[in-house]
């Protein structure tokens, strides 16, 4: 029986959150036990975040030249290869090295898919393919801090990554099969890549700085969230993957309402109230004394991070024509990336300097900060249908 293609995208997507969500969620808590530092910790999630930025832009302009699905299967190979490197030696550089490769994975993946859902929905209901496409990622996110912090008690590291491998075995199996569908056009003859270039900035500049100032503010968190429940609040590594894991519950739950209020309000409305919304549970979680109260307010952040997610998402989709949209999409994530790059590097310095709490502080700023641009951008949008 034949599979829809849009089955097999959110089916790889399933397979790819999980393998990357043993990685990432509770990475800083794999290397703080493996005697990393703060500053080793961000520099890795510097790494990982300036490599997907850097290959964003290029790879979404090519995406729509040599096909989309050729760079998920990509995207899915990377991946088993950053799984390989952490399974065969289990270290901080190693370590390093592998969610620098991920960085790579990333790269090949977001702005490539998103763009090929919005092609096979064809503009009819993008809101409820978006909702569940990020429903299917964030399950994904869902099951794998529960494993991490399983492995991570038992002190089998090693067959942590090596469920990580697997996972990413299957993804390529889905995206090849999905390589096998005629689904989408590719166009293989285009503008000169400068001018797409400009045309891109002209017509969307404000939304990517308002997505650098939220990579910003994420990079501030996602270093040391994890850190702070487990060695300021005294969590232990199975009580952190179950938090993110709520976490992650939270968000996915997010992803159905905030595909109707899309598809019913536009993404750029929801994108700007959300961004604000973002940064109130920051500054309570910054001020949290017991590890019950800290997980509530996260759970709370990562609820609004879905609308936050799946909006902006929409919004990409929304405001670029197609031609333009999988170059808009790397482009404005590989900023993302870069505030995220950037940010992770920050930290380290805030939170050795200041201490750990401060990091939080600064990341619900940045979040006011572009919630700013944000209404300033759904004010101009309404203005121009008038």
């Amino acid at each position: 029986m034949r599979i829809r293609p849009l089955n097999l995208v959110y089916l790889t997507a399933l397979c790819l959150s999980f393998s990357w969500g043993l990685f990432i969620p509770l990475y800083p808590v794999v290397l703080r036990s493996l005697g990393a530092t703060p500053i080793a910790i961000c520099l890795a999630f510097t790494l990982f975040n300036a490599i997907s930025a850097s290959l964003r832009l290029p790879f979404g302009y090519l995406a729509d030249r040599l096909g989309k699905e050729k760079f998920m299967f990509w995207s899915c190979l990377v991946t088993g290869l950053a799984s390989t490197i952490a399974v065969m030696s289990i270290g901080v550089e190693s370590l390093i090295l592998a969610i620098s490769v991920l960085g790579i994975a990333t790269a090949l993946y977001y702005q490539t898919t998103y763009s090929l859902v919005a092609d096979l929905t064809r503009g009819r209901r993008l809101g409820k393919a978006y909702s569940i496409l990020n429903s299917m990622s964030q399950a994904g996110w869902l099951a794998a801090p529960l494993v991490a912090g399983f492995f991570m008690e038992a002190n089998m590291l090693r067959f942590l990554f090596l469920v990580a491998l697997i996972s990413a075995i299957m993804a390529s199996l889905a995206t090849k099969s999905l390589q096998r569908s005629s689904s989408t056009v590719v166009q293989r003859e285009g503008e000169p890549l400068s001018k797409s270039l400009i045309k891109t900035l002209r017509i969307g500049w404000m939304i990517m700085v308002s997505e650098l100032l939220c990579g910003l503010a994420v990079g501030f968190f996602q270093p040391s969230a994890s850190v702070f429940l487990n060695e300021v609040l005294m969590g232990s590594y199975d009580e952190v993957g179950v938090i993110f894991t709520i976490a992650g519950m939270a968000m996915l739950i997010a992803q159905y309402p905030g595909g109707f209020f899309m598809d019913k309000f536009g993404g750029h409305v929801l994108y700007a109230f959300s961004v604000f919304a973002s940064s109130v549970p920051l500054m309570f979680f910054s001020h949290s004394r017991a590890i019950i109260e800290a997980a509530l307010i996260m759970i709370l952040y990562y609820f609004i991070g879905g609308f936050r997610w799946i909006s902006g998402d929409g919004m990409l989709a929304q405001h670029y024509p197609q031609e333009l949209r999988t170059l808009a999409m790397g482009m404005t994530w590989a900023l993302w990336r870069s505030g995220f790059a950037v940010g992770s590097l920050a930290c380290g310095f805030v939170w050795q300097d200041l201490g750990i709490r401060s990091t939080f502080i600064v990341s619900s700023v940045l979040f006011i900060a572009a919630a700013i641009i944000a209404f300033r951008i759904s004010a101009l949008r309404r203005k121009a249908k008038i």
